[in-house]
């Protein structure tokens, strides 16, 4: 039901005992840039590290609205057209849709246990495990921040604003998952 190019085995990259099971819009760049890394420099994995990153529900969403107004989309969409698309179940372009699947479904899904659990706001702490595991000092990439234009903060207030109960309703498994492994 759910593309397995969302799950990262030691296939892909080919990093033995690397499982990371890969959320969108939640640091899987930069991970699979140090599982690459790892690779092209022989590192290896000793052990099984079954991990995944939660992103804090609300601002994965947000994100996911600004990605889907991006050029990946040819600028077609606007915050009102997405979440039309999404409350309806209408059929978002691309892998738009993928990124709005909820967090646990994702979890659910996981053909391995997962061991470990970080929050975006732990991937220096990720990098210092990842490195202490493979033996190699995984280099530091540039952070991907969010820069909101004026308008779309706009535009994404007022979706939010009319559509709190749906987003609430939406994201609460998520809500419980992100705050069960000890994240605020």
């Amino acid at each position: 039901m759910y593309p397995h190019e969302y799950y990262c085995w030691p296939e892909y990259p080919g990093v033995e005992n690397f499982y990371f099971v890969n959320i969108p819009k939640n640091c899987s760049t930069t991970v699979l840039n140090w599982a690459s890394y790892i690779k092209t420099r022989d590192g290896y994995l000793d052990k099984p590290f079954r991990f995944t990153i939660l992103r804090e529900p609300y601002g994965r969403l947000k994100s996911t609205f600004a990605y889907g107004l991006g050029q990946r989309y040819a600028y077609c969409e606007t915050v009102e057209s997405i979440g039309k698309k999404l409350i309806s179940s209408q059929k978002l372009e691309g892998d738009l849709l993928t990124h709005f699947i909820p967090q646990h479904v994702f979890l659910e899904h996981s053909p391995v246990k997962i061991d470990y659990y970080y929050h975006t706001g732990q991937i220096r702490e990720l990098r210092k495990d990842l490195s202490a595991r493979s033996g190699l000092q995984l280099k530091w990439l540039q952070e991907n921040r969010s820069r909101y234009s004026p308008q779309f903060k706009e535009q994404y207030h007022n979706w939010f604003i009319k559509n709190k109960t749906w987003i609430d309703d939406f994201l609460k498994k998520d809500l419980e998952l992100y705050s069960s492994h000890g994240f605020s």
